[in-house]
């Protein structure tokens, strides 16, 4: 493949047309930011008369940003009108899982049991507690018994 055939498939491909394509997301939404009550909704997202490009910019405008900053240290040796390649990368998700957030997550789970599977899970939790506290105890003993000799 010559680099003009490259160009132009790759031209016809940023300017083709999106039309009746849809992606649906489910989102949570609270009334405030740290709102104990939220709501979740399937977000549809329709994509009609769009261009490929409109929607491959919005993807790679933080990665852009994020390039544009970390430039600035060898701004001197940048060559005006150069290529720079990057690859994409999807950007990264934090998740933060408050303890309040891990218990309600725990009591809801166990709503949802019969009580004998309630009573079962108890009793698996009692188990692997008894095991990590029968594990540091161990330590413990062992650090005291290094001091003691």
């Amino acid at each position: 493949m010559t680099k003009t055939t490259e160009t132009t498939i790759i031209t016809t491909i940023v300017n083709f047309v999106l039309n009746a394509i849809s992606i649906t997301k489910a989102v949570k939404v609270s009334p405030f930011k740290d709102s104990p009550n939220s709501k979740t909704v399937n977000l549809k997202i329709n994509f009609n008369n769009i261009s490929l490009q409109s929607v491959v910019d919005s993807a790679i405008r933080s990665d852009i940003i994020r390039w544009q900053a970390s430039a600035r240290s060898a701004y001197d040796s940048i060559i005006d009108g150069s290529t720079v390649e990057r690859n994409f990368s999807a950007p990264i998700r934090t998740v933060i899982i408050t303890p309040e957030m891990a218990e309600q997550a725990f009591m809801t789970k166990l709503a949802n049991m019969t009580p004998a599977d309630r009573l079962a899970e108890l009793e698996r939790l009692q188990t692997e507690a008894q095991e990590q506290i029968d594990a540091e105890q161990a330590l413990i003993d062992e650090e005291q018994a290094k001091l003691d000799a």
